[in-house]
Formats: C-alpha cells, sequence, structure tokens
C-alpha cells in the first residue's frame, strides 16, 4: 500500500510540474500577445497631438 501511495504522489508532483510549466509557457506568449497589441499614444506636445495651439476650431 505504502508504494502505491509513494507513486501516486510521484505522478501528482510531476504532472503539477508540467502545468507549471506549460502555465509559465503560455504566459510568455499572452505576454507577446499583449506587447504586439499596445498602442502608444503621443505624449502631449508631441507631433500628432490634436491640439489647435491657440487657434479656433473651423479656422
Amino acid at each position: 500500500m505504502p508504494e502505491v501511495l509513494v507513486a501516486r504522489h510521484t505522478r501528482l508532483y510531476g504532472a503539477r510540474a508540467q502545468i507549471q510549466k506549460m502555465n509559465r509557457e503560455l504566459n510568455g506568449v499572452l505576454d507577446r500577445v499583449v506587447e504586439s497589441k499596445r498602442v502608444e499614444f503621443p505624449k502631449k506636445g508631441e507631433k500628432g497631438d490634436n491640439e489647435t495651439h491657440g487657434e479656433s476650431a473651423g479656422s
């Protein structure tokens, strides 16, 4: 009986290690997806912003 419990324990921890490895890999993939979809907005005063610099709209 103790051999059966040791074998189950060994399989359980082996499976747990595999799940943890897959989770780390999946997190890496998700991080790359998020980074590829990131949009950088221009900071105030940089080219591309929609400030009118004192001009009235429609001029």
